[in-house]
Order: C-alpha cells, then sequence, then structure tokens
C-alpha cells in the first residue's frame, strides 16, 4: 500500500511489509501529524513469529545456563585433578556454542519486533493526504 501525503514536499507513505490491511481511517484532504498511525495491517502472522522467537531465545537461554553449570563443574574437576582436559575443553566448547545460540535468537527476537512494528504505518511528517488509498480488507504487497 502506498499513499501521499503533501507536505512541504510530497511524501510517499509504504508499509515495510505485505499484509491484509486491518484499519485505514484516512481520506483524500484528511491532515496528519508526525507519529499518527494512518493505517495497520493484520498482525497475527507477524506476532506469531514473536512469539517463536521469545520462546527459541528463552530456550537458548536456558541451554546457555546448563552449559555454563557443566562448564563450571568440569573447570572445578580439572582444577581437583578428577577430570581430563578433553572432558574440559569439550565443556567450553559446547558453553560457547550455547552463547552464540543465545546471540542468533537474541538476533531473531529483535527481527521479530521490528515486523510486528511493521504493521503500522505512521506519517513522518505533517501534511495532508493527496491521494486516495486502498480500503480495509484489502491485500497490499510490499512495493519493491
Amino acid at each position: 500500500m502506498t499513499g501521499r501525503v503533501e507536505a512541504k514536499d510530497e511524501v510517499n507513505l509504504a508499509f515495510r511489509i505485505s499484509g491484509r490491511l486491518l484499519e485505514n481511517n484516512l481520506r483524500q484532504g484528511d491532515r496528519v501529524e508526525p507519529g499518527q498511525v494512518v493505517a495497520r495491517l493484520e498482525p497475527q502472522n507477524e506476532l506469531n513469529t514473536l512469539r517463536s522467537a521469545e520462546a527459541a531465545y528463552a530456550a537458548a537461554q536456558a541451554a546457555l545456563t546448563q552449559a555454563q553449570n557443566h562448564f563450571d563443574r568440569q573447570d572445578t574437576l580439572l582444577q581437583q585433578g578428577w577430570t581430563t582436559r578433553a572432558n574440559h575443553d569439550q565443556a567450553l566448547k559446547a558453553l560457547k556454542t550455547a552463547q552464540a545460540q543465545v546471540d542468533a535468537a537474541k538476533a531473531q527476537l529483535k527481527t521479530a519486533h521490528d515486523l510486528v512494528s511493521f504493521t503500522q504505518l505512521e506519517a513522518d511528517a505533517p501534511g495532508v493526504v493527496t491521494a486516495a488509498w486502498p480500503h480495509a480488507g484489502a491485500v497490499v504487497q510490499l512495493a519493491r
């Protein structure tokens, strides 16, 4: 969905993602202010992605805690002479892998939060709507 808002210069507004238009109450001639929500997409798919990313992040954090505890035990046992260097090194490798998985899950969570925010289209400048917008229920495609 794209539309035009005439400010000092003409500004085109468009969603960053595709989806079904849930809300669009603006008409040609309406005034908008910066930050005003001008349209919304149905957010269900993006919210599901967010919930999945939150679960993956929680699981990665739990795995990191477990790996940290195992490494700490192996470190203590190595210092006391009760384990091998190979076991200690394997625990260290598992700890580093778990940390990398947490970092990846955190990045996916950030992306999921961004996708949810992209379901709202906000005016970035004051102005007046100069072009008609699709009505609620229309499917809008990402402009490339």
